[in-house]
């Protein structure tokens, strides 16, 4: 038996656990996270979301980290 086919056999028998992501109960939070899941792709920075709420994205930042317990960090690819 290899030394990498043990934990490989242990891994595929662990249950598999759904995803679940915390979800802001904030409307305008809301509206930011739905358009996120319709459109994964969009390189809108939080400070592009920030302005499309109309608040400060030191706002945004702080409302998300207490609506979620999450940051609302950057996604791959995309920069500040």
């Amino acid at each position: 038996m290899s030394v990498m086919r043990l934990p490989l056999d242990e891994l595929r028998q662990l249950p598999t656990l759904p995803l679940r992501l915390p979800r802001p109960t904030h409307p305008r939070l809301q509206a930011v996270c739905d358009a996120i899941v319709a459109a994964p792709d969009d390189k809108t920075t939080a400070q592009g979301w920030a302005d499309r709420l109309g608040v400060d994205v030191k706002t945004l930042h702080r409302l998300f980290l207490r609506e979620t317990g999450m940051t609302f960090g950057l996604r791959p690819g995309l920069t500040a």
